[in-house]
């Protein structure tokens, strides 16, 4: 907020009345849209471009809320509620995001990512037998020590 100016440039302006008269129409007339949450995820995505790199499953989660938006903003336009609205400004801005099918994306990440970023235990099969694995492991190496541990206290 700190780094807006105001423009002179009247055909922006003049968009940018468009749209927000467009998405207030929608509003007052009975539509709803959680707008909460949206951020650009440019940067995250950048940051996901390098070779090598990975993301954080919190990132992970933060980009999957932005996508669950956009599926959901997708399906409003699609919608007879969205197709039958006279809004070319919000039409021609959400285009691009139109032109995308989240659905399959979603799905195939739905419930692998727990709310701390971790990966679910049912992310996979692998990983499920890999922790599965360490747990028994772990619960061997504790009797081990309960059995020195009592040897050595007698």
């Amino acid at each position: 907020m700190l780094a807006l100016e105001p423009s002179a440039d009247a055909a922006w302006i003049d968009v940018q009345q468009q749209r927000t008269a467009e998405i207030r129409d929608f509003l007052t007339g009975g539509g709803s849209f959680d707008f909460h949450g949206l951020f650009d995820p440019g940067s995250l995505l950048d940051e996901a471009r390098v070779d090598g790199s990975a993301l954080e499953g919190t990132q992970i989660l933060a980009l999957l809320a932005v996508i669950e938006h956009v599926a959901a903003w997708r399906a409003l336009l699609k919608s007879d509620a969205g197709r039958n609205r006279n809004w070319p400004g919000i039409a021609t801005l959400s285009a691009p995001l139109a032109a995308h099918d989240f659905a399959p994306l979603l799905e195939s990440l739905r419930g692998k990512i727990e709310p701390d970023g971790s990966l679910a235990d049912d992310a996979s099969h692998e990983l499920r037998r890999i922790r599965r694995a360490l747990e028994r492991q772990h619960r061997t190496i504790e009797e081990s020590l309960r059995k020195i541990a009592a040897g050595t206290c007698q």
